[in-house]
C-alpha cells in the first residue's frame, strides 16, 4: 500500500522543522550527492508537553498501518550537486522500518520518487507513505544544475515485535532488472 498526503504541515509546524534543521550538524554523503542529519531532532514549542509534528506524523502512520508502530528515526537529507551528483538507485532499505514517510520539505526542481515500476511526483509539503522493505524505491537519473536541490525528511517507523527478515540485495541482483531498465530509459 502506498499513500500520498499533500499539505502535511501548517506554516508554524514548517517553521519548527526549518529551525530544527538550521540548529543541527550536517554530515556529507558525497556518494549519493547529499548532506544528511542522521538523527534530526524536531524541536517543539516550549509551551507544549508533546511534539505536535511527531504526533501528527505518528497518527497518520498508525492510520495507514494495521500495526501499532513507533517512530525509530527522523533523517534530513538535502540532495544537490554541491555535494556530488545526486543518485538514488533502486533498493530496499534492509532495516527494521515497517513504514517510511518520505516528506518533501522543499525543492526547486522535479525529481520523482519511483516505487516499484511507478513514478510519483512530490510537491513541497507533501509526502509518500510506504513500506521501504517491501517496495523497491529509487529516483530517476538526473543531472542537477548548480543551484538545484531537493530537501527531504524521512520519518521511519518500526513494529517493536517485528520478526520478519528484511530484503537486502546487491545492485546487480535480478530483482532490480526491470526497474533499472525503466530508470535507464527515462
Amino acid at each position: 500500500m502506498i499513500q500520498k498526503i499533500n499539505n502535511l504541515f501548517s506554516d508554524s509546524e514548517l517553521k519548527y522543522i526549518h529551525d530544527s534543521i538550521e540548529s543541527s550538524n550536517f554530515k556529507e554523503d558525497n556518494s549519493l550527492g547529499r548532506i544528511i542529519i542522521p538523527n534530526l531532532s524536531i524541536k517543539k514549542s516550549p509551551l507544549k508537553t508533546t511534539n505536535p509534528i511527531i504526533d501528527k506524523v505518528n497518527k497518520i502512520v498508525n492510520n495507514f498501518s494495521n500495526l501499532e508502530l513507533s517512530l525509530s528515526s527522523t533523517t534530513y537529507a538535502e540532495y544537490s550537486s554541491k555535494y556530488g551528483q545526486p543518485n538514488l538507485p533502486p533498493h530496499f532499505d534492509a532495516d527494521d522500518s515497517k513504514v517510511i514517510v518520505n516528506f518533501q520539505l522543499e525543492s526547486n526542481t522535479s525529481w520523482k520518487l519511483g516505487l516499484n515500476l511507478e513514478l510519483y511526483s512530490l510537491e513541497n509539503n507533501s509526502a509518500l507513505i510506504f513500506n521501504p522493505n517491501t517496495n523497491i524505491h529509487w529516483r530517476p537519473i538526473k543531472n542537477f544544475n548548480k543551484d538545484e536541490y531537493v530537501k527531504l525528511i524521512f520519518f521511519r517507523f518500526y513494529y517493536p515485535n517485528n520478526i520478519n527478515k528484511t530484503l537486502s540485495y546487491s545492485q546487480d541482483h535480478e530483482i532490480f532488472k526491470d526497474i533499472n531498465n525503466l530508470r535507464n530509459s527515462l
